[in-house]
């Protein structure tokens, strides 16, 4: 393969500028040096100089001619730049070969567009292309002076609704405007009643959301207010009267019994006995629970037959982790938790309540 001759006349497209360079500034692009004197720039090119990339611009380029020597090329530069569209630089042949660092040569494709670069063939591009029809009707350029051959009026559809249906030719141009001014009427007119149709659903729809968004706000306002208000229900209770007085509004007021189940069901609960613990520790103290049973034997209250009994069973069911518990299970969990509340008091206070229930019942 011959070797790389080392000078080149290049066209630099941006400036339109005709110079002489050294074939090592040429990649794709051409490095360019910073200089301000023109006598070192002549003197880099002469020299051979490599170029500084991080220094020295890039520009792009169009590769004329390649040359031997400095002194073959300088009397060339002039000729190019009077008749270069007489140059020999557009062979491949002539381009620098991109090396990589191990010395193989790189082959880059290059894209032909079959033109030449001038600006001339540039502006004759776009009549390679057809966009369309290849051969589409011609239509009248007026309603007054307009006139079809027989041929070309065949290829028109007249019945826009339907686009099978055979064409009808028309001789005459003024009723083909005619025809054509009629169907594009019944077109608009279909075409206003839809897009009115489409407004009015979406007026009905954009209404429909508003009402909905409304709705909840007042909804979440009315939740928030009820949650605001919730009673002071006094747990835990400290006396039997205080927590008959409770069972007794459970019955009768069922927005209290409501906030109250709210209110008890956040207690939670892992499982059935720590549930049940839980709602009855918060209802009542140790000392009233022992005021009972579940059954009301040996003088003591009944338990089971209280509202708070049917409370604690519906509180369980709302727990996820005891829904599915039954209301044998709940009432042996009540009664045993009622049975040992004494095991919380002290004998002292175990023997003043005794007093007070045979003192109760002794009284009856």
């Amino acid at each position: 393969m011959a070797a790389e001759k080392p000078f080149a006349i290049v066209h630099f497209t941006e400036t339109e500028e005709i110079e002489l360079v050294p074939t090592k500034w040429l990649r794709q692009t051409c490095y360019w040096p910073n200089y301000k004197k023109d006598e070192k720039i002549t003197a880099a090119v002469k020299g051979l100089s490599s170029p500084c990339k991080s220094e020295w611009s890039v520009h792009e380029i169009r590769l004329l001619h390649t040359f031997n020597s400095y002194d073959e090329a300088k009397p060339n530069v002039s000729h190019f730049e009077e008749f270069s569209e007489l140059s020999e630089c557009d062979s491949p042949k002539d381009l620098p070969q991109l090396k990589s660092r191990t010395g193989r040569i790189l082959k880059k494709n290059q894209i032909k567009f079959g033109i030449s670069s001038n600006f001339e063939a540039i502006a004759n591009v776009s009549k390679h292309f057809h966009l369309g029809l290849v051969n589409p009707p011609k239509f009248p350029d007026s309603l007054e002076d307009s006139h079809l051959s027989e041929d070309e009026s065949s290829s028109i559809v007249v019945n826009s609704n339907t686009a099978c249906s055979s064409p009808e030719p028309i001789n005459n141009g003024h009723a083909m405007s005619s025809i054509f001014e009629e169907k594009f009427k019944e077109f608009q007119k279909d075409v206003f009643m839809k897009m009115a149709t489409i407004e009015a659903n979406q007026n009905t729809m954009l209404n429909a959301i508003r009402s909905l968004l409304n709705n909840t706000r007042v909804n979440n306002f009315a939740v928030s207010q009820r949650q605001e208000q919730q009673p002071d229900f006094g747990f835990p209770f400290a006396s039997k009267e205080s927590l008959l007085n409770f069972d007794s509004k459970l019955k009768n007021d069922h927005p209290f019994r409501q906030s109250a189940i709210r209110y008890l069901k956040s207690l939670g609960g892992s499982d059935l006995p720590s549930t049940v613990a839980e709602i009855l520790k918060k209802l009542m103290t140790f000392k009233v629970a022992y005021h009972f049973n579940y059954t009301g034997m040996h003088g003591k209250a009944d338990f089971s037959s209280l509202n708070t009994n049917e409370l604690v069973f519906d509180i369980v069911k709302l727990n996820p982790r005891t829904s599915t518990e039954t209301m044998v299970s709940v009432r042996n969990r009540i009664k045993v938790w009622v049975q040992h509340a004494g095991d919380k008091l002290t004998s002292e206070e175990r023997r003043a309540i005794l007093s007070e229930i045979a003192a109760s019942v002794g009284g009856d």
